[in-house]
C-alpha cells in the first residue's frame, strides 16, 4: 500500500478508533482498486484507478453515513438510507452531489414505474467514451460472459440521468445510476462501480443467497434480480430516445459535520430532499411510496404505474 495512504489511514485511527480498512483488488483490471472503511456502525466504499483516491471516495462515503446515523440518533429514524447525502471536500462539490442523487433516484423511479425504457448506447458509441482502462473493463466483462450496458434514461437542464447494466448469463442483472452533466464522466463512473459489483458475482457472490421475496432494504433489490424475473422485455429492449424530465424543487442543507461529531472531519456533508419529486424507498411500490402528484405530472392524470419491484439498490 502506499505510504502516503498508509499515512492517511492513521490519521483516521486517531480520530475513528473502532476503524477498519480492507482493500480489494479487482478481478477485471489491475488498476482498478477498492477501499471498504468500516467500524460497528458505518462503512463507507470507494473505488478509483489511484490508491488515494479510492481511499479518499471510501472516507467520504463513510462520513456521510455516520452524519445520517448521528441525525437519525438525535431526532429519531428520520432516515431510512442514506439517499440525498453527500460528503466532499467542499461545500459546492458536497451540495452538487447531493442534489444529483436526488435527482437520479427521481429520474430512475419515474422511468421504472412509467415503463420507459433507457436509450442503450451501443458498443461503438459508447467506446469511444470511455477511458482505456474501462474499454479493458468492458471487454472483460464479455470474456466472463456478462454484458455490460450503458443506457440514458433521462436528461433535463443540462443534466443527464444514465444507467449502467450488467446481465448474468442466467438472465439476471443488476444496474447502478447516476446524475451529471458530463456523458463521458458519467460512463466512466458506471463502469467502475458496476465492476465492484461484477467481481463479487464472478467469486460466487449468488451461490448461497436467499431472496426475500418483498425487498425491505437497498441491497435487497440487488439481490431480487440475481435471478431471471418475468415481464421485462420492456426495460431490455430500450427506447429511440431520451425522455426529456422537468426538475424539481429540491431543498440542500449543510449538515455541519464537524459539530455534529465533535471532530474536525476535514468533509462537508450536505442532505438534500425533493420538495416534489419521486423518492426513493425499499419494497413494492405502495400508497405511501408513491409521489401520485408527481407521476400525473409527468405522465397525466390517467397515469397507471408499472408495479415491479425497481432495481436500484
Amino acid at each position: 500500500m502506499e505510504d502516503q495512504v498508509v499515512s492517511f489511514f492513521h490519521s483516521l485511527k486517531e480520530k475513528f478508533p473502532s476503524i477498519n480498512f480492507e482493500v480489494i483488488h479487482n478481478s477485471f483490471s489491475k488498476d482498478l482498486i477498492h477501499f471498504v472503511i468500516r467500524d460497528e456502525n458505518d462503512r463507507g466504499f470507494g473505488g478509483a484507478n489511484s490508491q488515494m483516491l479510492a481511499a479518499q471516495k471510501a472516507y467520504s462515503e463513510f462520513i456521510e453515513r455516520k452524519a445520517m446515523g448521528e441525525l437519525n440518533s438525535m431526532f429519531g429514524v428520520a432516515f431510512k438510507t442514506s439517499n440525498g447525502f453527500a460528503a466532499h471536500l467542499s461545500y459546492e462539490e458536497a451540495a452538487e452531489s447531493s442534489r444529483q442523487e436526488i435527482i437520479e433516484r427521481d429520474a430512475l423511479l419515474l422511468s421504472w414505474h412509467g415503463k420507459i425504457a433507457p436509450y442503450w448506447v451501443g458498443e461503438a458509441e459508447l467506446l469511444p467514451m470511455l477511458s482505456e482502462g474501462n474499454k479493458n473493463i468492458y471487454r472483460a466483462h464479455l470474456a466472463h460472459k456478462l454484458e455490460l450496458r450503458i443506457g440514458l434514461i433521462a436528461m433535463g437542464e443540462g443534466i443527464y440521468t444514465a444507467l449502467g447494466c450488467v446481465k448474468m448469463p442466467n438472465g439476471g442483472f443488476y444496474i447502478d445510476c447516476k446524475s451529471g452533466t458530463s456523458l463521458a464522466s458519467l460512463f466512466d463512473s458506471l463502469v467502475e462501480s458496476l465492476t465492484f459489483l461484477s467481481h463479487y458475482i464472478v467469486k460466487g457472490y449468488t451461490k448461497k443467497l436467499k431472496i426475500k421475496v418483498i425487498p425491505e432494504k437497498p441491497m435487497d433489490h440487488f439481490d431480487y434480480y440475481m435471478k431471471q424475473r418475468s415481464n421485462l422485455d420492456w426495460f431490455f429492449k430500450g427506447s429511440q430516445s431520451v425522455y426529456e424530465i422537468p426538475q424539481g424543487r429540491i431543498r440542500t442543507y449543510d449538515c455541519h459535520i464537524d459539530e455534529l461529531l465533535g471532530i474536525e472531519t476535514n468533509r462537508v456533508v450536505c442532505y438534500s430532499e425533493g420538495l416534489d419529486m419521486q423518492t426513493y424507498y425499499c419494497g413494492k411500490l405502495s400508497a405511501e411510496s408513491y409521489n401520485k402528484t408527481r407521476f400525473e405530472s409527468i405522465f397525466g392524470k390517467s397515469f397507471t404505474p408499472n408495479k415491479q419491484v425497481h432495481p436500484l439498490s
